[in-house]
This record gives structure tokens, sequence and C-alpha cells, in this order.
């Protein structure tokens, strides 16, 4: 397949958590999308070897990590992570290179950068291990992380994204949601997924979507990761 190019608290603060719903992770329930005030709102940074990762951590529960598309910012998830962080604590980070993350100088970017960051990003939040959703190039460092850390990731739920013959996760249950209407990524990919991960869960045709769908279809979404997370 082709791959496209990954880029080379005091008093106020208790009144600010009474503003606003993000503050310390929590979430209204009522909420079923950020704004762009509230995902500025709620943004935090954490430094690691890579640089300063800008990334949101929202709910409460086990882990899930979000993973954007190039060239979009984890504002990709605001439809999914108030409907998820009910039940789950939402990490979705800002790549290298992308979005707010303000990258070390001499860093790279290149796709097993990005999966050393996560996995420092993940040790410094302790965290142990996460279920995956990703999305375009954001699969593909999904698929990466999780042939180099096996034991950190529970599942995968990719969206339409790079794959290649040494990246398809063999141990995880791997579950993939495709967009019929994507003209960048082959569409035969998701019976490839099917036939060459360890362990499937299926895939699902989504009539006509395009290739960032998961920023218009946040329900499909929640309602997928939901499933994968029952299982």
């Amino acid at each position: 397949m082709h791959r496209r190019d990954f880029l080379r608290l005091s008093s106020a603060a208790a009144a600010y958590a009474t503003a606003c719903p993000f503050f310390f992770g929590q979430i209204s329930k009522n909420l079923s999308e950020l704004s762009a005030s509230d995902f500025h709102a709620a943004r935090r940074f954490l430094t690691t070897s890579q640089g300063r990762i800008s990334h949101l951590d929202l709910g409460k529960g086990p882990a899930a990590l979000f993973l954007h598309g190039f060239p979009l910012n984890s504002f990709q998830w605001r439809g999914v992570l108030p409907q998820l962080a009910k039940t789950h604590r939402c990490i979705a980070p800002d790549f290298l290179g992308l979005g707010y993350t303000e990258v070390a100088e001499g860093q790279e970017v290149t796709p097993q950068a990005q999966v050393a960051m996560l996995a420092e990003l993940l040790d410094k939040l302790s965290i142990a291990d996460v279920d995956i959703v990703a999305n375009d190039s954001g699969g593909a460092v999904a698929q990466l992380f999780s042939v180099r850390y096996p034991h950190r990731v529970k599942s995968l739920l990719l969206t339409n994204c790079d794959t290649e013959p040494d990246s398809p996760p063999q141990a995880v249950a791997t579950r993939v949601l495709w967009g019929t209407g994507d003209t960048i990524f082959s569409q035969q990919s998701p019976q490839y997924f099917h036939a060459t991960v360890g362990n499937s869960l299926g895939y699902r045709l989504v009539p006509g979507a395009k290739l960032f769908f998961p920023e218009e279809m946040p329900s499909l979404i929640v309602e997928e990761a939901e499933f994968v997370w029952s299982l």
C-alpha cells in the first residue's frame, strides 16, 4: 500500500473546576461534544524526552487512547470523548509535529518516534495498558505500538488507516470500521486486516464515508468502541 508521509492549583483553581466540566478529568454527563473553548480549557501538557506533549485526559475508569489523523490533532475526537469518558479514562494526545505538542529540539517525528512518545506519555500518566481508537496515520502508529508493546494494548478499533505487512498485530483484539468513500487507502484493507491480524473482531463498512469520517460520525465510533470494550 501507499503510505502517506507522517510530519518530519489554588482557590482560583477550585473556582475554575466549578465552571469547567473538564477540570482534572471530570466531565459533564450531559455534554455531547467539546466546543473549541471547552477543548482548549481541557488541554494539558506533559513533558517527555520527546517534547512537551499536549493531550486531553478526561473521565475515570479503564484507560482508552485516541490517536488522530494527519494533519489533524486531538480535536478530531471532540464528539467522541464526552460520551466515552463517562465510563473510561480517555487520553487524546497531539502527535509530535502536530497540534499543540511542542517538539524537543532535534527530535524526530517518525512513526517510531511517535510510538516511543506514547509509551513515555502513558508511563508518566501511570497507565499500564489501554484500548486504542485510531484513524488515518494514527492507525499506523497504533499498529506499530501494539507490535512493540503487545502487553500494553487490550484492543484496537481502527478506522481508515495505513497498514504494512510487518505491522498488523497478532495478539491484540482488533476491530476495523472502514469508510467506503475513502480515496486514499485501499478498499481491500478491511479484508486484509480481517485475514491478517491474530485476533480479528471482524470489520464493518460505512457506505460513502471518507477518510476522516470519525470526526463527522462520533456516535458510530462510540457504538463500535462500546462493542469492542464489552467483549
